[in-house]
Parts: C-alpha cells; structure tokens; sequence
C-alpha cells in the first residue's frame, strides 16, 4: 500500500513480510519520479512470532528504525523486511 501527501512531497509505502523464516527483498521502481530520497524505514517485528505487547510490558514490542534500506542512483527502492514484520518506508519526492 501507497500513499502520497501532495503538501509535504511524502510518499509512504507500507509493506508485511508474513514468512516466519525468512526475510523478503523488496525492490521498487521509482523512476517515475525525479528526485526521491528515503527518509525513514521503520519496522515491527520480533524474534518470536507469537509475541504480543501489552501496557504493562510496552517495551517488548515497539517499533525500531532500520539501517540498510537505500534508493540507488538508478532510483530503485531496496529493502529487506525481516520475517513476520510490518514496514513503513517514507519517501520525500521533490
């Protein structure tokens, strides 16, 4: 899934990996706009795909920014989203 904020420039791809062994490549192409730069990718995952958070243990599931994701020059977006785990990857088009 794909959003786009005309005001900021932002474009937003949110992406699951449901594979419990294994991480997922994700490859987009974005040569249809000029001047894209990845901003952020976070994700939510856990070593245990049973895990669950809960007000009271907050800190064991959270959120956490990942290093790694790039958009090379020839404008493809590239990631690799760990098993069992939502994505968000925010984008700034100019």
């Amino acid at each position: 899934v794909a959003t786009y904020d005309e005001e900021s420039g932002d474009l937003v791809l949110f992406a699951v990996n449901r594979d419990t062994d294994a991480a997922v490549d994700l490859e987009v192409d974005l040569r249809a706009s000029a001047g894209v730069r990845l901003v952020e990718h976070t994700v939510l995952a856990s070593d245990d795909p049973h895990q669950t958070g809960s007000r009271e243990a907050a800190e064991r599931l959270r959120p956490r920014a990942v290093s790694g994701s790039t958009v090379d020059r020839d404008r493809y977006l590239r990631a690799a989203l760990p098993p069992v785990s939502w994505n968000m990857l925010r984008l700034r088009v100019r």
